[in-house]
């Protein structure tokens, strides 16, 4: 991968997000968001009621459903927040948009010496990718149409997650071209160190920022 946000632009945005945690460390919770089951529970394992440990959360459409059924009137989603970066001398400066992968979808065919094949294949991966299958996974799934058209379906423009998707777009780059595999353990090793203030003996933040800049442009050997 290519990046280069280990300079001054990445520093003041690094300083920023450990600025939050650190201020509001006693009441933030920093949970997993891959455990949506937990962290947006309303019941525990033998059906009783709970507390909800969360207000919020960054996730995907993919769990609209059961936080609709979850939250109910209370259930709402929006962009992501803009934050206060700061300088080297500890000044905060305007606000910034934070950034985030737009998923994608990719379908294909697969080459065939079977013409029926290759022609069958083909006619399912149009139809997978065309405005009424579209509309139709919105519809059983909740999932966000990748088809222009279907996009602009009412229904789908008038989606409480879809909306929030459409307001971050402007701040989104596609993560198809964007990242690989190797991306997600580096930046989840520096997001646990900002997170614990803890950069290891002697190193800063700026090490730590430098550190994950270097894992992700090394190739793999």
């Amino acid at each position: 991968m290519t990046c280069d946000f280990d300079n001054t632009v990445g520093l003041e945005g690094a300083r920023g997000f450990a600025n939050i945690v650190q201020e509001h460390t006693a009441a933030l919770k920093i949970a997993d968001v891959n455990s949506n089951d937990a962290l947006f529970a309303t019941k525990d394992s033998e059906g009783q009621p709970i507390t909800p440990v969360a207000v919020a959360g960054v996730t995907g459409t993919w769990n609209a459903g059961p936080l609709r059924a979850a939250m109910g009137d209370g259930y709402a989603a929006t962009k992501l927040p803009t934050f206060t970066p700061y300088d080297e001398n500890g000044t905060a400066l305007a606000q910034r948009q934070m950034g985030s992968f737009a998923g994608s979808k990719l379908i294909g065919t697969k080459a065939q010496d079977d013409p029926d094949k290759l022609y069958f294949s083909s006619l399912l991966a149009k139809y997978l990718t065309s405005e009424d299958a579209q509309v139709r996974r919105f519809q059983s799934q909740g999932f966000g149409p990748s088809n222009v058209t279907a996009q602009n379906n009412p229904a789908v423009l008038a989606d409480v997650a879809i909306s929030a998707l459409n307001a971050q777009a402007p701040y989104a780059v596609s993560q198809s071209r964007s990242v690989g595999n190797t991306f997600w353990d580096p930046t989840a090793a520096f997001g646990k160190s900002v997170v614990a203030n803890d950069y290891g003996e002697g190193l800063t933040l700026a090490d730590a920022l430098a550190a994950w800049v270097a894992a992700l442009t090394t190739p793999a050997a």
